[in-house]
């Protein structure tokens, strides 16, 4: 097959082309895995090794979850993340070491309070659960698939909060949980009351 070079400017296709065969060198170390609307109350938001596309296997050596218009019913809830090790049937609620910072800022002044938290990993510190308020965060999971290590968690988040007078409030926090274990499922879930309202977006980095 005679092999035809273009340049990197691009082609200009004005007319219907059918494309037969395969385009190699294409594919991306990014991927979209799953997308998750939740437009009801739900306890927790879960994605499952297995379970529509999703997939927890050496394929990845990282994943990256991004959270948009979030929203909880509760206020003062926190929102975390908990790992499975049975394909969701249970998640685990202790053994995690994961510490972060909860930064806010009114307009005028700041305040901030460390979180250390041993039931979940920590993606945002008291969240409110006004109308107009939403949460957005995004958080890391470092190869779920590895049974020799750690598994290691990362998360930044920030948010509008009325609870007493409008603040932003920004989360950051890391940790692990404190068993070398691998895991094919996780939840994102609120402490208290349910999440209802949000995207959820799953994404593989090879």
């Amino acid at each position: 097959m005679t092999l035809i070079k273009t340049r990197a400017r691009g082609l200009k296709l004005d007319d219907t082309f059918a494309f037969t065969g395969s385009v190699s060198g294409a594919e991306s170390d990014v991927v979209l895995i799953k997308t998750k609307t939740i437009s009801s109350s739900t306890s927790s938001v879960n994605f499952i090794n297995g379970t529509d596309g999703v997939v927890f296997d050496n394929t990845y050596q990282m994943y990256k979850v991004i959270g948009s218009d979030v929203d909880v019913t509760s206020s003062g809830s926190n929102l975390d993340c908990r790992i499975s090790t049975d394909t969701g049937s249970s998640y685990i609620g202790s053994g995690y070491k994961t510490v972060g910072e909860s930064i806010n800022y009114d307009g005028g002044s700041t305040s901030s309070s460390i979180i250390a938290t041993v039931n979940g990993m920590r993606i945002l510190d008291a969240t409110d659960s006004d109308s107009d308020e939403n949460i957005w965060f995004e958080l890391w999971l470092d190869n779920p698939s590895n049974s020799a290590t750690m598994p290691i968690f990362k998360s930044n988040s920030a948010h509008r909060d009325n609870t007493t007078t409008a603040f932003a409030k920004s989360t950051h926090s890391g940790g692990f949980y404190n068993t070398a274990v691998a895991y094919d499922a996780f939840e994102i879930r609120a402490t208290t009351g349910n999440i209802d309202g949000g995207v959820f977006k799953l994404y593989g980095y090879k």
